[in-house]
């Protein structure tokens, strides 16, 4: 199902964007939860945490479309599901809940633009 993908499509771009959007969503998460403001890191918090914040939002729908340019929409469908999931579990492997957060913030900051250009300048 994801042969063409494998054989053609850059994977590290589809693990940075999915690794981002998930961060992105749990810190945005935290963020809503904490109303005094005092867990939630100043990071995520600020102005341009929130620009970075709305920038990640196509990481949520973009690895899909990418899969699917190569694949098939069935696949794009089935991957999406799988990233969800998979996506889940990540962010309680690597503990982006609680004191990380600010760290895993700053890293999917830098992560999806990485991934959105490797996935563009290797569209098929």
């Amino acid at each position: 199902m994801f042969d063409s993908f494998f054989n053609h499509g850059n994977i590290v771009s589809v693990v940075l964007m999915v690794y981002a959007a998930n961060v992105m969503i749990e810190s945005l998460r935290i963020d809503q939860a904490d109303i005094s403001g005092s867990y939630t890191p100043l990071i995520i918090r600020s102005s341009i945490g929130s620009i970075l914040a709305v920038g990640a939002i196509p990481c949520a729908i973009w690895p899909a479309i990418y899969v699917a340019l190569y694949s098939g929409w069935v696949a794009g469908i089935v991957f999406w599901l799988l990233a969800q999931l998979f996506g889940f579990a990540i962010v309680l492997a690597l503990r982006v809940r609680g004191p990380l957060i600010g760290i895993h913030f700053i890293i999917a900051s830098i992560a999806y633009p990485i991934g959105y250009y490797l996935s563009i300048t290797n569209l098929p």
